[in-house]
């Protein structure tokens, strides 16, 4: 393999649920392959993507569960973009808040801006260090 390559939330699902036997096992050598040789990337909005369809209405996969399938995605070797906001994200998820989205973008104003946030959520209030600004 050559050359970075960007890895797509299907690939990294059929991984994950092995719902497709041929394709979970092609994302299986990609994805070490990749691993193996340091090209392959994964971006935050592939995440969001990914717990999108977890958590959604077909798999309804639990929030637990669904924060242990990101958490071996960043045990892969891959690169994710953003890896420590990532991480500081499920770190979140899993201990103050169930709205993945929505604990990403805390991970990244904790990061940014000091935990400040412009927003009408008030679901935002719940996650330490993050300050809410209502908008005026």
């Amino acid at each position: 393999m050559s050359g970075t390559l960007l890895l797509d939330a299907n690939v990294l699902l059929r991984l994950l649920l092995g719902d497709d036997e041929e394709q979970a096992a092609s994302a299986l050598r990609l994805v070490e392959a990749a691993a193996a040789d340091g090209t392959g990337v994964v971006a935050a909005s592939t995440l969001n993507e990914v717990m999108f369809v977890l958590m959604g209405p077909r798999l309804r996969t639990p929030p637990l569960i669904a924060s242990r399938h990101l958490r071996t995605l960043l045990g892969l070797g891959l690169t994710i973009i953003d890896r420590d906001v990532v991480v500081r994200a499920v770190d979140i998820f899993e201990r103050h808040h169930r709205d993945w989205v929505d604990c990403l973008l805390a991970a990244y104003a904790l990061e940014l801006t000091d935990g400040r946030i412009a927003s009408f959520d008030r679901g935002l209030d719940r996650i330490p260090g993050v300050e809410r600004l209502t908008p005026a």
